[in-house]
């Protein structure tokens, strides 16, 4: 399936090309150092620039090669399509946030352009460094099961968030706003309290943004019953 989340016009390059072109250049300039340098010992004609060459190109820029593209590797695990690419039982959830049809929040998210870049990483991982580095630990947790084919990455079982979900991650953007403010003559503000707390026993908010606005996804069986209805229309 073709992924089309980008609007039309939209030329600007994210994090993720910018590491890559550097890590790309850091590659060629290594090389270029390594091939140098060794010409330039052998050649025992300027025996100390081919030392400092090789220095270079051996260990110090090796090192910023690596980080530049470790860093655009992060940044392109963020992507839908990283995620899309690997994750079979995420297909059919990737299907309907990309259905203009759609009313689930993830549609209406990704359609209207709410989160202009990694909606699925936006809403899925904890704002913050340490929010950041739970997803990417978790996403190995995530290609473990998806390598031993377990029936959540078949798509056969329903997934489940490891914890409830945090009203904090929609607040991050909404809270504040002011259709937010005004939504439902200032519904917000009235239940904000609920909005921000959470059960000391089961660690859910005390009221979900998605009692009154989701569902996020659809359900595992409402997506086969789709399929089999599709079946039988084919």
């Amino acid at each position: 399936m073709e992924l089309s989340l980008e609007a039309p016009l939209q030329t600007a390059s994210g994090f993720a090309d910018l590491g890559s072109w550097v890590a790309t250049a850091l590659a060629i300039a290594v090389l270029v150092f390594v091939l140098t340098g060794t010409f330039l010992e052998r050649s025992r004609q300027v025996s100390a620039s081919g030392s400092t060459m090789l220095f270079l190109g051996l260990t110090i820029l090796p090192v910023f090669m690596m980080l530049f593209g470790a860093f655009a590797s992060i940044e392109q695990a963020k992507s839908v399509e990283f995620c899309h690419s690997c994750h079979t039982a995420m297909h059919p959830y990737v299907a309907d946030m990309l259905d203009r049809d759609s009313t689930t929040l993830a549609a209406i998210h990704a359609n209207e352009r709410f989160i202009p870049r990694d909606p699925c990483y936006r809403c899925h991982a904890n704002y913050g460094v340490w929010g950041e580095a739970d997803a990417k630990i978790r996403g190995f947790a995530h290609l473990y099961h998806w390598l031993l084919g377990s029936p959540t990455a078949l798509g056969l079982q329903q997934i489940e968030t490891y914890e409830p979900y945090s009203n904090t991650t929609c607040l991050e953007c909404h809270a504040g706003g002011t259709g937010f403010l005004e939504s439902g003559k200032g519904v917000h503000v009235t239940i904000a309290s609920n909005l921000l707390e959470v059960d000391e026993d089961t660690g859910e908010p005390l009221t979900s943004c998605l009692v009154c606005h989701g569902p996020a996804h659809p359900e595992l069986a409402e997506l086969q019953v789709e399929v089999v209805e599709d079946e039988v229309e084919g």
